[in-house]
């Protein structure tokens, strides 16, 4: 099926000015934050579908997926249908076969990516990108939030669906692992602060599928085995657990269903900029994994775009672009490059990362993730940029 191109007229993100306080964190703990639910992460399920429902208004309402001979992305609506990631298009379009199929368009949704991040960043500076579009805040300590918590958080979302057009689900808590469940059972456009001191309750009673460090086969498998909820999941031993899944993958569901994180808290700003080799990384998860050269082909396009959008945005460029991609049995592989030109530039970059894929995608096995790895950043100043384009001018005249 075709569809006309509509693009909606895009409106540049306006500053957003924020309440100061000196009792910022008091008033928190008195409107609703919890002693130390600082920790915020906002879901854009659906992403790719999403935005081009927001590009072509005629589709808004309607089942949408972005494909490439499997289901890439999927709209609230398509899923509706129990359309799901990774499906075959044809068996999707037998569950509804008015859906809409489309072409990724990962340019686009790169930009809109990064967009959402930017106006997260008026909000607070600690912003850390997940492996599913969203993006993760940290509020502790932060003078620029507004004494309502809860209505910060309402703003949050007004932002972004006023200057992107796009939806998210919002929750908060003291853990990530408890902010993104919390922001995973409100889809879609809820909010949900989990306050301190109500983790257990919060998460025992939820099905096993509420965590995203369980994937829709292994939910499968934990029901077959009579394990249908966190609190049973809690009480199967870590032991078990690493047998079942591996080290690793089985200690993360053991720590993700107490809501604790496998990963420590956000580094500080200050820690951050004292990094002697700084480097700059996306990563995305692929649900069920996909083992099409295609697939992942534009998937690392996506993931590379967000890396030059977000380094074009700050003015920096790399010396160095990497490849990190995961299979689904967790056996990973990295592969890093020195660029001839340090850049920032998709037609630099790209290239560049492309050919670390052909490289490390040499196995017969679905890929879990891919995470590129932009190194040796630095910053390019107005002047430096108005002498470099004067040597062009020059050397183009020579």
């Amino acid at each position: 099926m075709s569809v006309n191109r509509e693009v909606c007229a895009e409106v540049p993100c306006d500053p957003v000015c924020l309440t100061k306080d000196k009792h910022t964190l008091k008033s928190l703990r008195a409107n609703g934050a919890g002693d130390d639910s600082h920790l915020v992460h906002v879901r854009m399920d659906g992403f790719f579908a999403a935005v081009e429902q927001v590009m072509r208004p005629k589709l808004s309402g309607r089942p949408v997926l972005v494909a490439d001979g499997v289901v890439v992305s999927a709209s609230y609506e398509a899923k509706f249908f129990g359309i799901k990631v990774g499906m075959a298009v044809a068996d999707a379009l037998s569950f509804c076969p008015s859906t809409m199929v489309l072409a990724g368009r990962y340019d686009r949704y790169a930009e809109y990516a990064e967009r959402v991040r930017a106006i997260a960043e008026m909000f607070t500076p600690v912003v850390d990108a997940d492996a599913y579009h969203g993006f993760y805040l940290d509020f502790g300590g932060s003078q620029r939030i507004c004494q309502d918590f809860p209505g910060t958080l309402r703003r949050l979302q007004l932002e972004i669906l006023k200057h992107t057009g796009l939806s998210a689900s919002v929750g908060a808590g003291r853990t990530r692992v408890v902010a993104a469940i919390a922001s995973r059972i409100e889809q879609p456009r809820g909010i949900r602060i989990v306050a301190w001191g109500t983790e257990e309750t919060f998460l025992g009673a939820l099905p096993v599928e509420a965590l995203d460090s369980i994937g829709v086969v292994d939910a499968a498998k934990l029901r077959e085995c009579g394990i249908s909820t966190m609190a049973e999941l809690r009480r199967v031993p870590l032991a078990s657990l690493e047998a079942a899944y591996g080290e690793a993958p089985g200690r993360q569901i053991w720590k993700n269903s107490r809501g604790i994180d496998v990963r420590g808290a956000f580094p500080s700003t200050a820690v951050r900029s004292s990094l002697s080799s700084p480097s700059l990384s996306r990563e995305i998860c692929v649900e069920g994994g996909a083992e099409n050269a295609e697939t992942l082909g534009s998937l690392t396009e996506y993931v590379c775009r967000r890396i030059s959008s977000a380094l074009t945005a700050t003015n920096r460029r790399a010396r160095t672009i990497g490849l990190r991609i995961r299979y689904i049995d967790q056996f990973s592989g990295s592969q890093t490059v020195r660029l001839g030109v340090p850049s920032n530039q998709d037609r630099d970059l790209l290239p560049a990362v492309l050919g670390l894929l052909k490289v490390l995608f040499t196995r017969r096995v679905a890929v879990q993730a891919v995470e590129v790895i932009a190194g040796g950043l630095f910053s390019v100043s107005a002047s430096d940029l108005y002498l470099n384009s004067r040597s062009l001018i020059a050397a183009g005249t020579a």
